[in-house]
């Protein structure tokens, strides 16, 4: 467990998934989850806390909340930052998303694997038995940027018996959008080269 100066700590899960078992890339199933206690946490034995799961954008994995950049506070310091100014304390579970294709947009998905399963079935029964929790969706809830941003929404709209509050920073969830007039070109330009 590290300990930030004001008291937040950051203890270490190693988890192993079942549903991400056989995963189409062969990415690991059993990856790092750092949970972040708020002060206090180990204390109060009786306390129970909300929790809030932070999903990473596109080639993220939920530990890079954790480290410091020029200019930029990490989670646990901005975390500080927010309790002092009068946000309850909670429990912040950083997950592990990560593919061989850089993301996995915290979907089921054939191409990657079944990473929106890999969040509801499997960590949040786990995050719920193993702390001190809120275990309902009042005391749920989850955020994101980026693709991170789009999991949040999908979370909200799949599983609103789950989470009971999602944050949206820049989510790409137009992607398809997007991409769709790529397709064409994409297509001719293979042909134009003589195709596959």
């Amino acid at each position: 467990m590290d300990e930030n100066a004001d008291g937040t700590s950051v203890r270490w899960e190693l988890f192993t998934s079942h549903v991400l078992d056989g995963n189409p890339l062969g990415d690991p199933v059993t990856r790092r989850l750092p949970v972040l206690l708020p002060p206090g946490y180990d204390a109060d034995s009786d306390r129970r806390y909300p929790v809030i799961y932070g999903l990473t954008g596109y080639t993220g994995r939920g530990e890079m909340l954790l480290h410091v950049r020029p200019w930029n506070l990490d989670l646990p310091a901005r975390l500080e930052r927010l309790y002092a100014s009068g946000m309850p304390p909670a429990i912040v579970v950083l997950p592990d998303c990560f593919t061989r294709f850089g993301g996995s947009q915290y979907v089921n998905a054939s191409a990657t694997g079944r990473y929106e399963e890999y969040l509801t079935q499997e960590l949040v029964p786990f995050i719920d038995g193993r702390y001190r929790t809120i275990p309902d969706r009042s005391g749920r809830g989850v955020f994101g940027k980026s693709s991170g941003g789009y999991g949040s929404l999908i979370m909200g709209m799949h599983h609103a018996d789950l989470f009971g509050a999602i944050a949206c920073h820049s989510g790409d969830s137009a992607f398809d959008l997007c991409f769709q007039p790529d397709f064409p070109k994409t297509a001719n330009a293979i042909n134009a080269a003589g195709g596959l």
